[in-house]
């Protein structure tokens, strides 16, 4: 059996509803499709649009604080939001734009994918989720390094 739900752009994901069982990796999975799908960012993108993309995530991230009482909802939210972001952070190049927040942001999902990583029950339990999860960060890493050398070239 599968569960459709609807990803970044209104597309439909389809997900099997073995890996739909705890809020954790609800979310986790969620968040590695969007990330998949949402590349319509680069650096071309006005700075304008990445501002108000800002403000509403920190809207957003307001209006989680005030219901964490249904984990499912704000892990929901909250990644979803941080799908979009990651992109940005790694798209988005302008030396006109401040991304400290972007940063800060980044860290957090950092936190909570090395969070699944490391969690062996899910591991086991749901493979297909550790594969994504997995790769993401991969891709994480091979940015931050491109980054780096970027850097160095430039200086």
């Amino acid at each position: 059996k599968t569960t459709k739900l609807a990803g970044e752009n209104d597309e439909i994901i389809v997900v099997p509803n073995s890996i739909l069982s705890t809020s954790i990796v609800r979310s986790y999975t969620y968040t590695a499709f969007s990330m998949k799908s949402h590349m319509d960012i680069d650096l071309n993108t006005p700075v304008e649009l990445i501002k108000t993309l800002e403000t509403n995530l920190r809207q957003d991230l307001a209006s989680l604080e005030a219901i964490q009482q249904d984990e499912t909802v704000v892990y929901f939210k909250e990644l979803k939001r941080h799908a979009i972001h990651l992109e940005i952070r790694y798209k988005v190049e302008s030396p006109t734009y401040n991304c400290r927040f972007l940063r800060e942001i980044q860290g957090r999902v950092n936190t909570r994918i090395n969070h699944i990583r490391n969690d062996l029950s899910i591991r086991l339990a749901y493979p297909e989720i550790f594969q994504i999860v997995s790769s993401i960060y991969s891709h994480q890493a091979w940015e931050n390094e491109r980054r780096k050398e970027t850097a160095k070239e430039l200086s």
